[in-house]
């Protein structure tokens, strides 16, 4: 879930936030949530220096009762959240460049002047950060790039359970819970590719350690999680045995 913030100085219109935004969350099923709507600055940044999560801020310029603005407010925030999203709600585009001298990165500049459109910049404006935040996910994932059947496919590496020996030869197979991609390539290979999260247990398998339930030394097999079985060779029962 990734906190809001809002930050205006007149009530109707900090009301107005609030409730177009409650509600953009809602119909658009976004993983957000308003946690704070306040007039003070001050209490904002107070409320920021107990979280340590990725941060929304909707954020007026102008606090005529504070000793701050909104672009000096920025400044304070971006020293508690470097990545979080700034948005910037005002009557004044004259305003805009000063967000460029306070090298705020601020991700929109909204203008408050006519409500039906407010609404709408608010709603792209999370819209983009649903989508930024999504391509972040990935980014961050650890990929597997393979060709298979002319095309390069990429899987994320936590979603595989296994590889194995095809009956072609020289090739092997990757299994996630619903995928077979058969490929050009041997087991040892990618045991050099692959990170220690991977053990070779048997001559045809090569198996994701997270993915393993239990195993049988009996019938010398691995019980994945997915209810799956792999063999396991007579020289690897005692190492797995130990790990598991």
């Amino acid at each position: 879930m990734v906190p809001i913030y809002i930050c205006e100085d007149q009530p109707e219109i900090l009301n107005q936030l609030e409730e177009s935004i409650r509600n953009i969350i809602m119909i658009e099923e976004f993983d957000f949530k308003v946690v704070l709507a306040t007039k003070s600055p001050e209490e904002l940044l107070q409320c920021l220096k107990n979280q340590r999560t990725k941060g929304i801020y909707f954020l007026d310029i102008e606090f005529p009762k504070e000793s701050i603005n909104g672009f000096e407010l920025g400044k304070e925030i971006r020293k508690l959240d470097s990545r979080g999203f700034l948005i910037y709600i005002t009557t004044h585009n004259e305003l805009l460049p000063e967000t460029f001298s306070y090298q705020l990165e601020a991700l929109d500049y909204i203008l408050k002047d006519n409500p039906a459109r407010l609404k709408q910049h608010l709603k792209k404006a999370l819209l983009t950060i649903q989508n930024l935040l999504g391509n972040e996910s990935l980014e961050e994932r650890e990929m597997f790039t393979v060709e298979s059947a002319s095309r390069i496919l990429h899987v994320p590496v936590d979603t595989i359970e296994y590889f194995e020996t095809s009956y072609k030869k020289h090739n092997v197979a990757l299994i996630t819970s619903d995928q077979y991609i058969e490929f050009h390539g041997n087991l040892t290979q990618l045991e050099e590719r692959l990170s220690s999260g991977f053990i070779r247990t048997h001559q045809s398998y090569l198996v994701n350690r997270s993915k393993i339930q239990n195993v049988d030394k009996k019938r010398r097999i691995i019980l994945l999680k997915n209810g799956g079985t792999c063999l396991v060779s007579r020289n690897k029962i005692k190492e797995l045995k130990q790990l598991f």
